[in-house]
């Protein structure tokens, strides 16, 4: 976390654990990958990624070779996945648009991020 990223990583076997600050936010398995954010958006790595099984195998490719791969729509989506990553949404910044269901376990609602 902090450090400038220059690797995009694919993981192939093992399990791998993401923290930021020191909280674990996420586990990595077979099929995941990270290292984009800093790659698509030139920002430090947002997270330390630590192996947490006896072994784990991953993929990688550098950024000189990561930009001639990606397209422009390829590009779109990862942005559109790291967004999705951004845990800065508070619940006191959410307004209820409407109740989509209700049952016995409580309630369903659409909500927006103001």
């Amino acid at each position: 976390q902090g450090e400038l990223g220059s690797i995009f990583f694919v993981v192939t076997s093992g399990e791998l654990q993401v923290k930021v600050d020191n909280r674990l936010v996420r586990t990595l398995t077979k099929g995941a990958s990270f290292g984009e954010r800093a790659l698509l958006l030139d920002e430090p790595r947002s997270a330390t990624v630590t192996v947490f099984s006896k072994i784990a195998k991953l993929w990688c490719i550098d950024r000189k070779n990561f930009q001639e791969v990606v397209t422009e729509s390829m590009r779109e989506e990862l942005i559109r996945r790291v967004q999705l990553h951004d845990t800065s949404v508070a619940l006191g910044n959410l307004r209820h648009v409407r109740l989509i269901g209700a049952g016995s376990f409580g309630s369903v609602r659409l909500v927006e991020h103001q």
